[in-house]
C-alpha cells in the first residue's frame, strides 16, 4: 500500500516513472545483467 500511496502522490501512475527505473534496476542487478527494460507484455519484445 505504502508504494501504491506514493504513485499516486508523485503522479506516476502511467507505465514511466521512478518506480519502474528503480525495478528495472534492481531486476538487472539481481539476475547478474547490465541492463532490463520493463515492458507491458511478453509479446512487446517479439519481432
Amino acid at each position: 500500500m505504502r508504494f501504491v500511496k506514493e504513485a499516486f502522490d508523485s503522479n506516476y501512475v502511467a507505465p514511466l516513472g521512478p518506480m519502474v527505473d528503480a525495478f528495472e534496476q534492481e531486476f538487472a542487478e539481481k539476475v547478474g545483467i547490465p541492463y532490463a527494460v520493463a515492458v507491458s507484455s511478453g509479446t512487446a519484445a517479439l519481432p
